[in-house]
């Protein structure tokens, strides 16, 4: 991955990291890979495509670029 041109490595931030547990304690019902997974498409300004609603409502909350398969055919 160091060397390809399609990919780009990205960590959360220690705050970024503080952020995904405060999250995970106030929404038990979604994993934290998930919660993860949103914090990397707002970091790195990317949209991050799912069909779960509650993961779009909580996207939304946290200005993460988020839409439905179906929303970019």
């Amino acid at each position: 991955f160091n060397f390809s041109h399609n990919f780009k490595r990205v960590n959360l931030t220690k705050e970024e990291y503080e952020i995904a547990k405060k999250i995970k304690k106030e929404n038990i019902e979604i994993s934290f890979y998930d919660i993860i997974h949103m914090l990397f498409a707002k970091q790195t300004n990317s949209v991050l495509i799912t069909r779960d609603n509650f993961m779009i409502d909580l996207a939304k909350r946290y200005r993460a670029g988020v839409k439905k398969p179906e929303e970019i055919l």
